[in-house]
């Protein structure tokens, strides 16, 4: 396939560089990677006005991994405006351009976020839920999610929707990356109280099932969750964590609710509620549809990432 990459030069585009062989890549990003040949990288400012017609009259599939990512600080005075500007307008551009110069498939990331912020492991996230976006990250990815599934059904493009939890991997950022640093710094941390279940996927899973999602016949215009095949607390996650980094945890049983409240008066309780509540993502219908296992364990990804 001649696949078009959005977001190149970020987190998921880089996994997917990385791991996805045997196909013809155009990449399209801010700034082109060192090690990538400027015949196949295109310099677009997504939230511009470009036009990528005359690339997208060859391509195949289009992945657009590009977004402004969920800000746990918002600075910005208008933040519905920031993230409509970076996640659903060039979007919206971009998938229209696709469709008019006949590109097959639009592949979408978005994020469960779409569905809601908690969930439980009795009542966990579905493809078929009602979608419940809070914030306007989550707003942003929900309205750009309307709009090509709407755009499929009146040109012959086809969207897929891909949304996934926490994604880690090689270059994490944000608590993932946060709990790793207070691992090898060795503090005690009072989490061993926290008796929660939350989804991930790892970065190669998901490139696995991007994938997928761009050749399969069954994923034609449909919502996908994903996930790893495991669930874990955030206990255990920091104990797989030390094992993989070769570090001696000390993790302090302290209740969830203690946590939350000192986090409330920090003003970190948007971090707290990320390590303290649960998240589950229910991936039956998207293994069963697509006939689709992720590849790699929890464990084999945590020991790549330590690598």
């Amino acid at each position: 396939m001649r696949i078009l990459l959005t977001g190149a030069c970020g987190f998921i585009g880089s996994h997917f560089r990385a791991e996805v062989k045997g196909h013809q890549l155009v990449l399209v990003g801010r700034s082109r990677p060192d090690n990538v040949s400027p015949h196949s990288f295109i310099h677009v400012d997504l939230e511009s006005e470009f036009d990528l017609k005359d690339v997208l009259k060859d391509i195949d599939v289009v992945i657009h991994c590009a977004a402004r990512a969920h800000v746990m600080n918002e600075s910005n005075v208008d933040p519905i405006d920031a993230y409509m500007r970076c996640n659903y307008e060039p979007t919206k551009r971009l998938a229209i351009q696709a469709a008019e110069m006949g590109v097959k498939r639009f592949v979408f990331i978005s994020t469960i976020k779409v569905n809601g912020e908690t969930s439980s492991f009795s009542s966990p996230f579905t493809a078929g839920d009602a979608p419940e976006p809070i914030g306007p990250y989550a707003l942003s990815k929900y309205r750009a999610e309307q709009f090509l599934l709407g755009l499929s059904r009146s040109t012959s493009i086809e969207s897929v929707v891909i949304r996934p939890p926490l994604v880690y991997g090689k270059g994490v950022k944000g608590n993932f990356s946060s709990l790793i640093k207070l691992l090898k710094l060795r503090l005690p941390l009072p989490l061993g109280g926290v008796k929660n279940n939350r989804s991930m996927i790892g970065a190669r899973n998901l490139v696995d099932l991007i994938m997928r999602c761009a050749s399969h016949q069954e994923a034609a215009n449909r919502v996908f969750l994903a996930s790893d095949n495991e669930v874990l607390s955030t206990p255990e996650l920091l104990r797989k964590l030390a094992r993989v980094l070769k570090v001696h945890s000390i993790i302090i049983p302290c209740p969830s609710a203690f946590i939350l409240f000192l986090a409330k008066l920090l003003g970190k309780e948007q971090y707290a509620n990320r390590i303290v509540e649960s998240l589950v993502v229910d991936v039956t219908d998207t293994k069963q549809l697509l006939s689709w296992e992720p590849p790699y364990s929890i464990d084999d990804e945590l020991e790549q990432l330590a690598k």
